[in-house]
């Protein structure tokens, strides 16, 4: 659901490497895009989309966003700090993934009621208080469902394997395929037709991307279309356990983080096999990562081809994998989006 009036605006260049393929409204963060949670809002409380649009200026030209909850009034925002109506301000990726549970159990509340959803099969384990969705057209195998910290929502289509152990809250998108033996801990959104296995904490996955064997990945940010290689493993903590640095694109330096910081990966992004990624690694958009020696630099520029001193990845080359990786999706990119890797291929000469 998208709609033109729609478009109050917010400073994307904060939010690189995923903004440099999309608005920042239409990231998902939780269940639900920041556009989509802002629309629903608006629905729920009969708001018109303009009036929306104009009270929201509060956005405009702004370094960060408000991301709205469910108990948010939409009324009263020109009246209150929106922090006190129901709303978080974030003003990096990062900010994210110290509330990424509490966003993700807001959403699965608001959401869950509305699917066809039946209750566990026989051979499935759950326990836990919290609610358990499970839309009628999954494929659940034997395996474990825990929801004592928090909700689980099983979307439209997904396949579990058997000995997956999930704990929520959890989000698995439309046609996603949770692997034999993979681990998900608290905090997990994993997007449409994605494919996980392995352990994956605390973060957020794109549509179309792939993280399909044993390794690690916790709080992180992978883009749409990634593929990462067997074993490829992020570090989310410092040996010191102190606060991690992490690179803006934007104003090319580093900045402070949070404590637990992974990955944050653009779209279209693969990496080989074994691949080691440093905390706070910050990686842009069509870059086809391999040969790295030990932990990956923390910055890996945009269409990279290679290691810590990758080259630049060939446009021809680069267009020719991107029609591959969607073909194996079932997609195919579209003459718009071409184009716009073309734009941005030129932006960073």
């Amino acid at each position: 659901m998208t709609d033109p009036a729609f478009t109050f605006s917010i400073q994307d260049e904060n939010f690189y490497p995923l903004t440099l393929t999309r608005s920042v409204l239409d990231l998902r963060v939780g269940v639900l895009t920041i556009r989509e949670k802002w629309q629903r809002l608006a629905v729920s409380q009969g708001i018109d989309v303009n009036y929306l649009h104009d009270i929201l200026q509060l956005n405009e030209e702004a370094e960060h966003f408000w991301l709205p909850s469910s108990n948010t009034v939409l009324k009263e925002l020109t009246q209150r700090d929106p922090q006190t109506n129901g709303c978080i301000k974030v003003s990096r990726l990062w900010d994210i993934f110290p509330i990424l549970s509490n966003i993700l159990t807001d959403d699965i509340m608001w959401l869950g009621q509305e699917i066809s959803s039946i209750p566990p099969p026989n051979h499935v384990q759950h326990f836990g208080q919290h609610p358990l969705y499970i839309h009628e057209t999954s494929d659940i195998e034997p395996c474990t469902i825990n929801s004592t910290e928090g909700p689980v929502l099983i979307d439209k289509g997904v396949k579990i394997m058997q000995g997956a152990l999930l704990r929520g809250p959890i989000y698995i998108g439309k046609n996603a395929v949770i692997k034999m033996g993979a681990t998900l801990y608290a905090g997990c959104s994993i997007g449409n037709n994605c494919i996980i296995g392995g352990e994956v904490k605390n973060s957020i996955f794109l549509e179309n991307s792939n993280k399909a064997h044993h390794g690690y990945i916790g709080d992180s940010y992978i883009g749409a279309y990634c593929n990462l290689g067997a074993g490829t493993s992020c570090s989310n903590l410092k040996n010191t356990a102190g606060q991690i640095k992490a690179w803006n694109m934007h104003v090319e330096q580093f900045e402070w983080a949070t404590e637990k910081l992974g990955i944050i990966m653009g779209d279209h992004v693969r990496t080989a096999i074994h691949t080691g990624f440093n905390s706070g690694t910050v990686i842009g958009p069509y870059s086809n990562i391999f040969e790295l020696n030990g932990l990956s630099p923390k910055f890996i520029p945009s269409f990279s081809w290679g290691g810590a001193s990758a080259i630049r990845y060939n446009l021809e080359n680069l267009i020719r994998d991107v029609h591959r990786w969607e073909k194996m999706k079932g997609s195919s990119p579209s003459e718009e989006s071409i184009e716009k890797i073309k734009n941005l291929y030129a932006k960073f000469k």
